[in-house]
């Protein structure tokens, strides 16, 4: 059994593949999901690991720190053990089965393109 999320949200930092010992190309990135409004509104941060062609397509589509993303994928916990203390814990990570682009192209407070003047 699985818990089946769905997130929008932005990319905090660039991404880069990487390959595991066995072989398989993955992307492990960080997304922010912005919640409340007005003064009460906050960013929630999510761990996300991508695998395989999934993570080889959303490589290419050319997603950078502050891309927004629309991600599918199912909770997974990981325990880590802390250095100073030797005491554990858990991290929710999120492995996504897809992650989307949700707006391509130019944003619209992009400065626009200069054109050379006519002869």
């Amino acid at each position: 059994m699985f818990t089946q999320i769905t997130l929008t949200g932005r990319v905090t930092a660039d991404l880069e593949i990487q390959t595991s010992s066995n072989g398989t190309e993955y992307i492990q990135f960080n997304v922010a999901v912005n919640k409340g409004y007005g003064e009460q509104e906050h960013a929630n941060f999510y761990q996300c690991i991508l695998f395989g062609k999934a993570a080889e397509r959303l490589s290419k589509a050319g997603v950078k720190k502050g891309s927004l993303l629309f991600i599918t994928g199912d909770l997974d916990l990981v325990e880590y053990t802390r250095k100073a203390d030797g005491s554990k814990g858990m991290i929710p990570t999120y492995p996504c089965t897809n992650g989307t682009m949700a707006r391509q192209g130019t944003p619209r407070n992009a400065p626009k393109p200069t054109t050379p003047a006519a002869l």
